[in-house]
């Protein structure tokens, strides 16, 4: 019997994951709201280095200052891709 015939089953409750996402700031349905930003937008706009910006976003996500969850954007070339957004509870 092959192992990738059999899907294992997690040992854990997605709602209990749920509950934790949402405890450390992260949406739990992922939807951003349209006033929601980027990183690059974040880091363009003070003028920081990208590193910079992700260690601030990180640290206000943390301390419950911003809300994080993800959204669907073009990119330069025009594909579909995902992207961490952030905004203001």
């Amino acid at each position: 019997m092959s192992s990738r015939s059999v899907k294992p089953t997690p040992d854990f409750r997605w709602e209990d994951l749920d509950r934790v996402r949402q405890v450390a700031g992260i949406a739990v349905d992922d939807a951003c709201p349209e006033h929601s930003f980027t990183a690059a937008e974040y880091q363009e706009k003070y003028g920081l280095p990208q590193s910079t910006a992700r260690s601030q976003l990180s640290r206000l996500v943390a301390e419950g200052r911003l809300r994080c969850g993800k959204k669907r954007v073009k990119n330069k070339r025009g594909h579909w891709q995902f992207v961490q957004c952030f905004w203001v509870p």
